[in-house]
């Protein structure tokens, strides 16, 4: 047993070798259609970092050829498929500006927008790439109205405009744990402005309320009149937009005490 693994090893090792030794050889050719040939299998085998090298030294030896296109999308592809989505977008975005009137440049357009999706980080990071992802997929929305692809790009926009929501809500209530029930109030409200579709708006609206309220409590005599009265509109608009809200409890306390002390402050007058 120990030795026909041996020999099994020893077979995949000359195996390994013998086709280092040939692709070595490949490379430094002059045959460019010897080389062109093997970049293609290479790529058919899954061999994409083989494929690639050749590729690239074969770019400018058939520019303005038919295989020049095929070139860039053999490239682009490659380190689309090995997940090197930076590359590959900027490779299908190479393929897109040289071949502008392609049978596959809306396959390719799509693909350069898809691959910022996918390289987008969770929310918690730079959502530098998601923002970038979400403008390939509106440009490619604006040029291909038509496409099959619609209601997929829809989908791809609307998972990085939740990605950013949940970000800009987390950036907010972090001011909230903090305490600093100011900023929260204000950074919760620009949330809504910015997203007011978001599936957030409730708690959102509460916590807004909830900041206000307390932000006005710990203010000096001269200004809780003003800030009260923010708190009760605050108050009007949660329960204008959701009357049987789960946090209607406690907001209506809140309720009662700002109206509390707009009497207090009225018999004080």
């Amino acid at each position: 047993m120990i030795k026909r693994g041996f020999h099994i090893s020893l077979i995949v090792f000359l195996v390994v070798l013998t086709s280092c030794g040939q692709y070595q050889k490949i490379q430094k050719s002059k045959d460019n259609e010897l080389k062109y040939k093997s970049a293609v299998s290479y790529y058919e085998e899954g061999k994409y970092y083989r494929a690639i090298s050749l590729f690239e030294d074969l770019k400018a030896v058939y520019k303005g050829t038919d295989k020049d296109e095929k070139i860039h999308y053999y490239v682009g592809n490659s380190y689309y498929i090995q997940r090197d989505y930076m590359l590959a977008s900027y490779y299908f975005d190479e393929y897109a500006k040289n071949f502008p009137f392609s049978n596959r440049i809306e396959e390719i357009k799509f693909l350069s927008a898809y691959c910022y999706y996918l390289d987008s980080p969770k929310y918690t990071l730079d959502q530098a790439n998601t923002i970038l992802a979400m403008a390939k997929l509106q440009t490619f929305i604006n040029e291909f109205p038509n496409s099959e692809r619609m209601a997929e790009c829809n989908k791809l926009v609307d998972d990085l405009r939740k990605k950013l929501e949940k970000k800009a809500f987390e950036i907010a209530m972090l001011y909230y744990k903090i305490s600093d029930y100011q900023a929260a109030a204000v950074a919760l409200d620009e949330v809504l402005k910015k997203f007011p579709e978001t599936s957030y708006r409730e708690e959102i609206m509460f916590h807004i309320l909830k900041s206000n309220y307390i932000f006005a409590s710990n203010s000096i005599q001269e200004m809780q009149t003003v800030r009260y009265e923010t708190v009760l509109r605050a108050y009007e608009s949660l329960v204008k937009q959701y009357p049987e809200s789960k946090y209607l409890n406690e907001a209506e306390n809140i309720y009662k005490k700002s109206i509390q002390f707009k009497k207090f402050e009225n018999n004080g007058l």
